[in-house]
């Protein structure tokens, strides 16, 4: 069960509203856990401002939290559910993966990026993945990492007009901060990609360094365990 949430909530550092993607399946057993657990519903019930929550066996909704059962591979479900629990694409939205990506194919994953880029206006998508520097993967990352320049999904664009000279010294920087996360002992990766805008840091990150996300959605795919 993820808890991230309800230490949100504790901390007063809601964002907007709180979106969290898993299969339906694991769902399911969710929803049951917070509807038998005071401690898990009472947060929920606190925050929302509705009359009643919307729930049914693969989901729930209410005004500051929603779990939705989805398929990441299946994405125009997933975008269909989400709006239905009054996601805005508009507002800036925090991206959370951990431990999804890696079980995805190549195609699949590729698909939940462009799908990222092409439906927030503006967004942050965080991938954790727990690499060792021994790992065998490692060389692959590396080389990925150092390749981005041609991987559209690396790509940092600006609204307006930019020169190529300022794209490639910001591709530049990307790399650099994907090298650096691969480098230093046993560690969680953590790679930010920056979709849309170059200037998405001036945008978001003040919400998050200052710590508050009250002015953001943050949606967790594939749940975070």
């Amino acid at each position: 069960m993820d808890t991230l949430f309800w230490k949100l909530k504790d901390e007063n550092l809601l964002p907007i509203k709180y979106f969290e993607v898993d299969f339906p399946s694991i769902v399911t057993r969710k929803i049951h856990n917070i509807k038998s657990k005071p401690p898990l519903s009472k947060p929920i019930m606190e925050s929302h401002s509705g009359e009643s929550l919307l729930m049914d066996a693969h989901s729930l909704d209410s005004s500051r939290y929603a779990i939705v059962g989805a398929d990441l591979r299946e994405l125009p479900k997933l975008e269909e559910k989400l709006k239905k629990c009054n996601m805005d694409p508009h507002l800036p939205t925090l991206l959370l993966a951990e431990c999804v990506l890696i079980y995805m194919t190549q195609d699949h994953s590729a698909n939940l990026l462009k799908w990222v880029a092409g439906l927030f206006q503006t967004a942050m998508f965080i991938n954790y993945e727990q690499v060792s520097p021994s790992s065998g993967s490692l060389p692959m990352l590396l080389t990925m990492a150092r390749a981005s320049s041609t991987n559209p999904v690396f790509e940092t664009r600006k609204v307006g007009m930019v020169g190529e000279r300022e794209r490639e010294r910001e591709r530049e920087r990307e790399r650099e901060r994907m090298l650096c996360a691969f480098g230093h002992g046993w560690y969680p990766m953590l790679v930010t990609l920056k979709v849309k805008t170059m200037n998405l840091k001036g945008r978001l990150s003040p919400c998050l360094h200052n710590g508050s996300l009250h002015s953001a959605h943050a949606i967790l795919p594939g749940g975070v365990h």
